[in-house]
Order: structure tokens, then C-alpha cells, then sequence
């Protein structure tokens, strides 16, 4: 009986910790994603007001 109490409750953290494991991961590579797409977003502002700067001469 306590056998079966202590494999269903290992069950139970072994799921909790690949269910929480995948979330941190999910919002690591969400934030890092993110940063990415900000500097990327920065660098093509960067670009365009080189290009309308080139257009104004």
C-alpha cells in the first residue's frame, strides 16, 4: 500500500519537473527570441534612416 503511495507521487514529481523544465525553457527562448528581434528591429531603423539621409543629399 505505501509502496504504491510513494511510485504514484514520484510519478507525480517526475511530471511536475518535465511540465516546469519545459516552461523555463519556453520562456528562455521566448525572451531570447524577443532580445533577437529587438536588435534586429534596431538595425533596420538603423538602415533606413541611412537610406533617407542617402535620399536627402
Amino acid at each position: 500500500m505505501f509502496s504504491f503511495y510513494t511510485d504514484v507521487l514520484q510519478k507525480d514529481e517526475e511530471e511536475f519537473w518535465k511540465i516546469s523544465m519545459r516552461r523555463w525553457w519556453g520562456l528562455f527562448t521566448m525572451h531570447f527570441k524577443k532580445k533577437e528581434r529587438i536588435e534586429k528591429q534596431k538595425e533596420m531603423d538603423k538602415q533606413n534612416q541611412a537610406l533617407q539621409q542617402m535620399r536627402a543629399l
